[in-house]
C-alpha cells in the first residue's frame, strides 16, 4: 500500500474495472449535434488546416472537437472508440489528483513547518500517501462522475480538466524545483520545460472549454498558500498564466467590431440560450450547489436532465439556508489558512505538538474547497445557462472536494492514532469498503446509459414535467418501432411546453411513419409557424408532401430546405427524387450528384443517381454508381 507504483496500477485497474461495461453506450442527445452531424470533424486534414486561420480563434472548443475528429478518422462512428479515449482520460485525471496532492506534500511550506516544528519531513507512508491514493480514487469511482466519462461528448468537461491539472502539477514542479535552485542564479533547463507545459496546457484547456477561465486564479491561489518567494518573482512566473484568460473572451466576443456590437456579444456571451435573469439564476445556484454536495455524499437518484424549480427570491427558506451553508463553509476554509499562517507551528511556536501532516493537511483541506468554489464559479454564478443543473459540471469541482475529504479523514486518524491504537487501521478499512461500493454505484450507473430507452426511462421517471425528457424517450420508442408509444410522450412534451419544435417534428415523422401524411403535415406546419427558418420543417414538410403525390409542394419545400442549410445531402436527395418522379430528369440527376459530392458514403443517393443515368441510357454511368450503391450497402 507504501509503493507509488502499485498506487498507479491500482488506478488503472480500477479505471477499466468500473467503466468495463461502457464500451458499447451508443451515442446520446448532443452527441448528434457535435459528433455524428458535425461535418466540421469528419476531415481531420481540414479541421488542423483551421490551426492556421483565423477559424480556430473563434472556436473556443477546438482541441475538445480535435479529439473527435482523430476519433472519426480512426473509428468512424464505432462508438467503442470514443469511450476508450473517454476513459483514458478519466485515468489521467485521477493520477494528476494523485501527484498534485503528493508535490503539495513536498512544497517549500511543508519543508519549512517540518523544520519549524522539530519533525521529519514528508513520508509517503506517513498520512500524505494516503490522502493521494484515496483523493485519486475517490476521484476515480464516484458515480457522479459518469456523466462526463460515459456520455461521450462531455469529453469537453474531462479532458478541459486534464489539461487544467497538468497545467498546475507543472507550475508546481518548476516552482518547487526553482525554490530548491534559488541559491544559484541559472534557472534549471527541467524547469524551463515544465513552465512551458504549463503554459501550453493552459492554452489547450481554454480551447476545450470555458471552464477552464478559473484555471490562473486557482493556480495563484496555490502559489499564495503553498508556495515561497521574493512577491515580484511569483507575480512574474503568473503573469503568462493570467494572460491565457484572455483567450477565451477573445473566442466568444467579434473584437474587430464596432463598440456597439462588442456590449451585444458580451450580453450574449454570457448567457446561454435562455433569458433567465442574472439574479435568478445565481439564486438558484445556491440551490443547486448544495444538490452538488449532497451527491457528493449521497450519490443516489441521479439523473441526465434534472426538472429543477428556479427560486427569484434570496429570502426563499431554501435559498437562505444554502447561502448560510455555503458561505460557512467558505468561511471555515478562509479561518483553516488564518490558524496555519498566524496561529501554528509553521511561523511561531515550534514547541506544538502538531505534526508536519497536520498543519500541511490543514492547508490541503483549506485549499479544496477554494478549488470547488473557483472551479464551479463559471456555471454556478451570474452567467445564466438554459439547464440550471448538470452533473457533469461537478467533473472539476469535484477534485477539490475529495482531496479536502480524504484529508479530514486522515487528519483524524493522525489526530487520534496515540488514543486509538487501532483507529487508522480501521479508517484505511473503512475507506476501502466506501470505494467498493462507489464502483458498484458507478457501474450500476453505466448499465443505464447502455440503452436509449433504458436512460431516457430513467429520466422521465424522476423528472416526469421535463419535455426534453419526453421527447426523447418517444424518439427512442420510434427508433425501435414502437411509434404508439413514441406519439404518446410527443403529445405529453408538447401539452407541458407548446412551442417545443422537436417534439413537433417527431411528432410528425412518427405519423408520417403511420402512413398518416395529413397529421404529418399538419405538425410540420406548426413547426414551420413556430420558427419559419428552420431548416428541419421544410425539409420534413417536403417529405409528406411527396409522400401524398403533390410534388410541386414537396419540390418548394425541398428548396427552401436546401437554401436554408446547402450541406444537407439528404435534402438534395430527396429534391432529385420530387424532379425525377415529375419527368425533369435532367434536375434530378444535378441534385442526385450535389447529394453524392456532400456525403460520398451516400448509398441511396449513389442508387438514384443509377437510376437517373439509366433512364438516360447512360449505361456505364449508371452502372458505376450501382456498383458503389451495393459496396456502400453491405
Amino acid at each position: 500500500m507504501n509503493k507509488r507504483f502499485l498506487h498507479v496500477l491500482l488506478i488503472i485497474l480500477l479505471g477499466f474495472l468500473v467503466y468495463s461495461n461502457t464500451f458499447d453506450v451508443p451515442f446520446h442527445l448532443d452527441d448528434r449535434n457535435n459528433i455524428i452531424e458535425n461535418r466540421e470533424i469528419k476531415d481531420l486534414i481540414v479541421y488542423l488546416q483551421q490551426l492556421f486561420t483565423e477559424d480556430i480563434i473563434s472556436n473556443p472548443r477546438y482541441i475538445g472537437y480535435l479529439t473527435f475528429s482523430i476519433n472519426y478518422k480512426l473509428h468512424g462512428l464505432d462508438v467503442t472508440g470514443y469511450h476508450l479515449v473517454n476513459l483514458l482520460i478519466h485515468i489521467i485525471n485521477a493520477m494528476l489528483v494523485y501527484v498534485l496532492v503528493i508535490l503539495t506534500f513536498t512544497t517549500h511550506v511543508s519543508r519549512e513547518i517540518a523544520i519549524k516544528s522539530n519533525r521529519p519531513p514528508f513520508n509517503k507512508q506517513r498520512g500524505g500517501g494516503y490522502v493521494a491514493l484515496f483523493s485519486a480514487l475517490l476521484f476515480l469511482s464516484h458515480p457522479l462522475q459518469t456523466q462526463a466519462v460515459t456520455y461521450i461528448v462531455q469529453r469537453f468537461a474531462s479532458l478541459a480538466t486534464m489539461f487544467y491539472l497538468l497545467s498546475l502539477v507543472m507550475y508546481i514542479k518548476m516552482r518547487i524545483l526553482q525554490i530548491k535552485e534559488s541559491e544559484s542564479r541559472s534557472f534549471p533547463v527541467s524547469g524551463i520545460i515544465f513552465y512551458s507545459i504549463s503554459i501550453v496546457s493552459a492554452v489547450f484547456a481554454m480551447k476545450t472549454k470555458q471552464i477552464a477561465f478559473t484555471l490562473p486564479l486557482t493556480v495563484v491561489v496555490y502559489e499564495f498558500i503553498f508556495l515561497e518567494g521574493k512577491i515580484r518573482k511569483r507575480i512574474l512566473y503568473l503573469i503568462p498564466l493570467l494572460l491565457t484568460m484572455l483567450i477565451i473572451p477573445f473566442s466568444l466576443l467579434s473584437v474587430n467590431g464596432p463598440v456597439e456590437d462588442l456590449i451585444i456579444d458580451v450580453s450574449e456571451a454570457t448567457k446561454v440560450q435562455t433569458e433567465m435573469s442574472r439574479l435568478d439564476y445565481l439564486l438558484t445556484q445556491f440551490r443547486v450547489v448544495m444538490t452538488y454536495i449532497r451527491l457528493i455524499f449521497f450519490p443516489v437518484n441521479q439523473n441526465l436532465l434534472y426538472d429543477y424549480p428556479v427560486y427569484r427570491s434570496f429570502f426563499d427558506v431554501n435559498v437562505i439556508f444554502s447561502f448560510l451553508f455555503l458561505s460557512l463553509l467558505f468561511s471555515f476554509a478562509v479561518y483553516l489558512i488564518y490558524r496555519v499562517k498566524k496561529k501554528s507551528s509553521y511561523r511561531l511556536n515550534t514547541n506544538v505538538c502538531e505534526s508536519p501532516f497536520y498543519v500541511q493537511g490543514l492547508l490541503l483541506m483549506s485549499f479544496g474547497v477554494f478549488w470547488f468554489f473557483i472551479t464551479l464559479s463559471v456555471e454556478s454564478s451570474i452567467i445564466p445557462i438554459k439547464d440550471v443543473i448538470f452533473e457533469h459540471r461537478m467533473y472539476l469541482p469535484s477534485a477539490g472536494i475529495f482531496i479536502s475529504i480524504a484529508t479530514f479523514v486522515f487528519l483524524a486518524a493522525d489526530k487520534f492514532r496515540t488514543s486509538l491504537p487501532g483507529f487508522e487501521k480501521t479508517v484505511k478499512a473503512a475507506l476501502i469498503c466506501v470505494i467498493i461500493a462507489l464502483c458498484g454505484a458507478s457501474y450500476a450507473r453505466n448499465i443505464i446509459w447502455q440503452d436509449e430507452i433504458t436512460l431516457w426511462e430513467d429520466v422521465v421517471k424522476k423528472s416526469p414535467g421535463h419535455p426534453a425528457g419526453l421527447t426523447n424517450l418517444g424518439e427512442a420508442y420510434a427508433k425501435k418501432g414502437q411509434l404508439k408509444k413514441a406519439i404518446v410522450y410527443f403529445h405529453r412534451a408538447i401539452a407541458i411546453s407548446p412551442d417545443m419544435i422537436e417534439a413537433y417534428s417527431n411528432l410528425g415523422v412518427a405519423y408520417s411513419q403511420q402512413g398518416q401524411p395529413d397529421k404529418a403535415i399538419f405538425y410540420f406546419n406548426k413547426m414551420a409557424t413556430l420558427k419559419p427558418d428552420y431548416f428541419k420543417s421544410h425539409y420534413n414538410l417536403g417529405i409528406a408532401y411527396g409522400q401524398k403525390g403533390l410534388l410541386d409542394k414537396a419540390i418548394h419545400h425541398f428548396e427552401k430546405a436546401v437554401a436554408l442549410d446547402p450541406y444537407h445531402a439528404k435534402a438534395f436527395n430527396h429534391l432529385g427524387l420530387a424532379y425525377y418522379l415529375k419527368g425533369q430528369h435532367d434536375n434530378a440527376i444535378i441534385q442526385y450528384k450535389k447529394a453524392v459530392e456532400l456525403q460520398p458514403d451516400y448509398a441511396d443517393a449513389h442508387y438514384n443517381l443509377g437510376v437517373a443515368y439509366s433512364g438516360k441510357g447512360l449505361r456505364k454511368k449508371a452502372g458505376k454508381h450501382f456498383q458503389k450503391a451495393k459496396i456502400l450497402k453491405r
